[in-house]
């Protein structure tokens, strides 16, 4: 097997994704861990099985935070506890989603509610929740995942 790339500057950074512990945000989780980064997310799902096997893999479990994204003040809750648990966040990734398809001329006004908090407010309150820090030390990525369905 090729060795894979190695990005120093992620170990013992403070990683949070959220939906983490699924699909495209478990392969980060998994990612990050591999670099020796501490990595927290939020899930709606129990992800204890996930948690175990990454540190049956990596040597150390990522933390797992209970809690639905669209509900901003667990959200911010989230947060706050991986902030205590490995210090001020140095990357946020914003990678749950909503991606189903609608057919927009019979979108209900309560659908297109739940598609905002789920794909844009939930990425903004993330965001503002962890920039103060970064801006105080001056560096730290924010990455907000997208969909191409716009363009269906």
């Amino acid at each position: 097997m090729p060795p894979t790339a190695s990005f120093h500057d992620l170990k013992g950074a403070s990683v949070y994704i959220t939906g983490g512990g699924s699909g495209i945000g478990a392969d980060l989780t998994d990612g990050f861990l591999a670099q020796g980064a501490k990595v927290a997310f939020i899930g709606r799902s129990d992800a204890s099985a996930f948690v175990a096997e990454m540190e049956a893999k990596h040597g150390i479990a990522p933390l797992f935070l209970q809690g639905d994204i669209t509900d901003t003040g667990r959200l911010r809750e989230t947060v706050t506890a991986a902030e205590k648990a490995h210090g001020a966040i140095d990357v946020l990734v914003s990678n749950a989603a909503n991606d189903l398809r609608h057919n927009w001329l019979k979108l209900s006004p309560n659908e297109w509610d739940d598609l905002l908090a789920i794909n844009l407010k939930a990425y903004f309150f993330a965001a503002q929740a962890v920039a103060p820090a970064m801006q105080a030390r001056g560096s730290g990525s924010i990455i907000n995942f997208s969909s191409i369905s716009y363009m269906m």
